[in-house]
């Protein structure tokens, strides 16, 4: 056990150094301000001793993207929603990731106050978008309280969910946070029949998150939700496939990988064929479409991998490797 916790440091030591590099070489700082998204068209604030800001947005450089980020704009692309809905914004990555003056009402829900500064001047940088934040913790109830984690070393471990990471549990603060809902939130100025996107990221609280905005989703036309799908933070197996089979019922659903998305027939194929380790980890799309043409947004993404897309929407080069998978 001693030698595998020493590789593994080392591992992780070395994967640091080699950020530290990239972003040196990338940014010629190694404390850049900002980072690229959406394969360099766009730029948002960071705090760069973060060190999810380090390893998954400024050691891959300018032409950054990553395969939420492009199924994203292929949604603003096609569906072209009058609403886009951020649950747990981060940095904003996915917040801000749209094409340009884009006339959709973008609203963006973090709970962690400490991001809010960084959020507040990406608004800055990309002043052609509608923005607006809202600090709260998205759930099925609103005007409460609950107890959120911030992970001081590595913010998009941050939740509300207890944490049970011995490792990180010196770097978690204990705040507490407002509650909302999507319903309570939005509804009232959503018009009906009209496209809606969600994209929901909140380590565990997915199921409340889509409890609480029932209304919005089927007042909307065409819904697009994109879910982050964790059997760790879903309270075990029965509760993650109570939830699965719940969205199935209202959503055909994919599960977004680099070639694109892939149909999953029930929770029992899900887990056959994504599990690892007796866990499902994933990104999941719940689509629901209002006519034919709405459609065509699945067999796009299905037809199409992550990089092709990218190369179509960003002009990034798409290295060897992408070109076989696609």
């Amino acid at each position: 056990m001693p030698i595998t916790v020493e590789k593994t440091s080392q591992r992780k030591a070395e994967k640091n150094l080699d950020a530290d590099r990239l972003i040196l070489e990338h940014y010629q700082t190694d404390k850049p301000k900002f980072a690229y998204i959406a394969g360099g068209t766009r730029k948002i604030a960071i705090d760069s001793s973060d060190n999810r800001a380090r390893m998954q947005l400024l050691r891959h450089g300018k032409v950054y993207f990553s395969k939420m980020q492009t199924i994203i704009y292929a949604a603003h692309e096609i569906l072209k929603p009058t609403l886009y809905i951020d649950v747990g914004v981060n940095y904003g990555e996915c917040l801000f990731n749209a094409p340009k003056n884009t006339p959709t009402k973008i609203v963006g829900f973090e709970a962690n106050p400490n991001l809010e500064k960084y959020i507040t001047k990406s608004m800055r940088y990309n002043k052609d978008l509608n923005v607006e934040l809202v600090q709260k913790a998205v759930s099925n109830s609103s005007g409460e309280s609950l107890p959120f984690y911030i992970n001081t070393a590595w913010s998009g471990k941050s939740s509300a969910v207890v944490p049970d990471n011995v490792d990180d549990a010196g770097h978690f603060q204990q705040i507490s946070v407002p509650t909302t809902t999507l319903d309570e939130e939005l509804y009232a100025n959503f018009a009906g029949g009209t496209n809606l996107v969600i994209k929901v990221d909140v380590e565990g609280l997915e199921p409340k998150v889509i409890e609480g905005a029932q209304k919005i989703i089927d007042k909307a036309g065409a819904a697009a939700i994109f879910i982050e799908f964790d059997t760790k933070f879903l309270a075990g197996t029965d509760a993650a496939q109570a939830f699965f089979q719940t969205l199935a019922k209202s959503f055909s659903v994919y599960i977004v990988q680099r070639q694109g998305l892939t149909a999953i027939a029930g929770f029992e194929s899900l887990v056959q064929d994504y599990a690892k380790n007796g866990r499902v980890h994933c990104d999941l799309l719940l689509f629901r479409a209002s006519s034919m043409a709405e459609e065509g947004l699945v067999s796009h993404l299905c037809a199409r991998s992550v990089a092709r897309m990218a190369e179509s929407f960003w002009n990034v080069p798409v290295s060897r490797r992408a070109k076989k998978q696609a």
